[in-house]
Order: structure tokens, then sequence, then C-alpha cells
């Protein structure tokens, strides 16, 4: 297998681009890419179930990694493959055994991160908001903690989503991942901390969240989403002396509002899912930490 030849270029971009959403995009492509680096470093010469078996064992045993993580890989795989045959790369026996090689199984769950009530407020007290700086982070950290918006999202935001709809202001025709649109409503704290940070910003079209220099000056370009990593990062830091990543901070948006309504269908059209169950994992309400029963057997 020439991994740079034309006709396995263009096979694997074919696969990177048949993904609808350009986060799986990115993984599909990084996936390809890292087996092909790992087939020329190991003189695998041939795309077959011998080379993606050991492959598999290669993450697995020496990478270490989890089990969803491998498998995203081996499923880019079995899409290049399905995608190889169709162009007469490989042939069907071939084939049959690479799609045939199962998953590595998944078992348990791990535990997400959650922050309790007062954390999350701590952490929203964290930006000095009379700071042109301040007003900006304070929002990126309301949209999350406030309305579930993943990174990408809030890097992506456009102030023309905010429309007045029924009477209040909402987060229109939000298209977030896989394409899926949702309308989230948008609580008035938010709406001024919006209001509060596009006019000190002077922004009235184009990306909500945007870079400031050194200076102090809000430069036109957006952010990117490693910037929305870094916002939260750092006053997590300040504010709590501990790692939070933002999805941490939507998943507790989702606990909180678990703890006003057990409305799971509401949440989950909040979150932008599209099965409850996925919003049921987000929630971690399968296994109670709080009060376990374990702590209540009164054994000594």
């Amino acid at each position: 297998m020439h991994w740079q030849d034309a006709n396995w270029v263009r096979v694997q971009e074919q696969v990177v681009l048949a993904c609808t959403s350009r986060h799986s995009q990115r993984a599909y492509r990084a996936s390809l890419r890292a087996y092909g680096v790992w087939g020329c470093r190991t003189r695998q010469s041939e795309l077959s179930k011998s080379s993606v078996l050991k492959y598999r064992d290669y993450l697995l045993l020496t990478r270490k990694l989890a089990p969803k993580s491998i498998n995203l890989q081996l499923t880019a795989l079995r899409r290049l493959t399905q995608d190889a045959l169709e162009a007469k790369l490989i042939d069907a026996p071939t084939a049959t055994g690479i799609l045939r090689i199962p998953m590595v199984p998944n078992r348990g769950v791990r535990a997400g991160v959650w922050l309790p009530r007062e954390q999350a407020k701590r952490l929203l007290a964290a930006p000095k908001k009379r700071t042109v700086v301040g007003k900006r982070d304070y929002l990126v950290l309301m949209l999350m903690l406030r309305c579930g918006l993943r990174r990408a999202e809030v890097a992506q935001l456009d102030v023309k989503v905010l429309q007045e709809r029924e009477g209040r202001w909402v987060l229109a025709n939000l298209r977030g991942k896989g394409k899926r649109v949702r309308t989230l409503p948008l609580p008035g704290v938010v709406k001024n901390a919006w209001d509060s940070w596009v006019e000190a910003a002077g922004i009235e079209s184009g990306r909500l969240v945007r870079a400031i220099d050194r200076y102090g000056h809000v430069r036109g370009g957006g952010v990117t989403e490693d910037t929305i990593w870094r916002i939260v990062g750092r006053y997590a830091q300040q504010a709590l002396g501990k790692h939070v990543a933002p999805h941490d901070l939507r998943r507790t948006f989702g606990r909180l509002c678990y703890e006003l309504t057990k409305d799971m269908r509401e949440i989950q059209q909040l979150y932008g899912h599209s099965s409850v169950m996925t919003t049921e994992r987000y929630l971690g309400i399968a296994q109670n930490l709080v009060d376990p029963v374990n702590d209540r057997l009164g054994l000594s």
C-alpha cells in the first residue's frame, strides 16, 4: 500500500468528506494519517486484516488508548476499506477480513466532571467585568454554564442568532454538532452580559467572541476553540485551583437544570442531542455519588 499514491489519497479524502461534521472530518483525517505514519514506520506495505489487527494491538497495548479512541480509528479504517473496495484498490476477501475485525469492548462508564453550584458561582465571579477582557470572558463562561453551548458553538457564534421570539430573547436556529438545529432561550442575565460585551467591543455584525490584543483593542476576527479552552482553564485555576474543561461546564449546565426539573426531554432539547440516552450519560444520574447506598449500610 503506497499511502501517498494519488488513488489512496483520493480515497482517504472521500472518507473524510463523507462526514457531515467538521469535528468528525478532523478526527477521521487524523486517524487515517496516524495509521499511515505507523504503517510506514513498521513497513506494513498493505492494508489487510493482519496489519489492522497489529495496529489495533499497538493502540491498545503500546499507546494504551481508551477503547473509544481506538474504536474511532478502527471505524475510520473500516470506511476506508469500503471506499477502497469500490475503487478496486483492494479485493473483496481482504475487505471482508478487515470489516469483520471486532471493536475493542468498552466496559463500564467513565465518571464525568460536574461542578457544584457554589463552584460554578465562584468561576463566574472570577472575570473582572469592568474590563473589556473580563466582559468577553464572563459572557463566554455564561454561554456554557447558563446555555450549555459547546466551545465550538461559542467560538463560531454570530450576533445575528440573537432574536426576539414570543416576547423573549433566544439564540435562534443555532447549528450545532452534526448540523442539528435548535433554538435556545437566553436568560436575562446572559442577555445583559451579551449587551455589555457587544457595546464595549463595538460589534454590530459577525462573530460574537473576538480576539483582544495586549493593549485591550478588540480585533475583527473571531477566536479559535483553543482560545475558549484557555479562557475556561485560566479562570478555573484562578477561582477553583483545578483543571476544568469547557465540556465540564456543559455537563454542569445539564446537571443544574436537572436539579430544578426532572424533564429529561427538555434538557435534551437544550443540549441538542439526538438521543435522550446521550443526555442521561451527560447528566450522570445513573450513579449517585453524592449519597450512595453503601454509605448507609451501618457496618464498621
